[in-house]
């Protein structure tokens, strides 16, 4: 089984799941599997505080956009 797939699979036996997303390869690798395993039962979410940059924000946001 390809990794993939196997990351698919393990994200339907997950379930209905949410997503920390912060823009970066690994969180969009995640969040895109969790969509395409799960559609509308995977949620990403992305924090927006002082403490986060707004550039990172904006590049999340874009990147979101992608998926």
């Amino acid at each position: 089984m390809k990794d993939q797939e196997r990351l698919l699979e393990v994200m339907r036996g997950i379930g209905p799941c949410a997503v920390a997303f912060s823009g970066g390869v690994d969180s969009a690798v995640v969040a895109r599997a969790a969509f395409d395993a799960l559609g509308s039962e995977a949620v990403a979410v992305t924090a927006d505080s002082p403490s986060v940059a707004r550039a990172e924000l904006e590049q999340a946001r874009r990147t979101a956009g992608l998926i």
